[in-house]
């Protein structure tokens, strides 16, 4: 996200590979004026031609939910 106008922050999103998403206009305020917002996007991973089915958090059961929470502690930055 960006308030406008920013052209430093506006070719350092570019150069890394970022799209511009949306613009809303004069929803930020700050310094005592209204700006417009950029919001930025960026892939991070192919997405899978076949992706596995979603598995819907109520049929987890409580013994798996800890194994899960496990499994996805590696990818967490602490």
């Amino acid at each position: 996200m960006t308030t406008l106008p920013n052209p430093a922050t506006v070719a350092f999103h570019g150069r890394l590979g970022f799209e511009r998403f949306a613009d809303f206009p004069r929803v930020g305020y700050t310094q005592g004026e209204w700006h417009d917002v950029r919001w930025w996007r960026r892939e991070i991973a192919d997405k899978p031609e076949n992706p596995e089915p979603i598995t819907p958090f109520s049929t987890v059961r409580e013994d798996e939910f800890g194994s899960l929470l496990r499994a996805g502690e590696p990818f967490l930055e602490v």
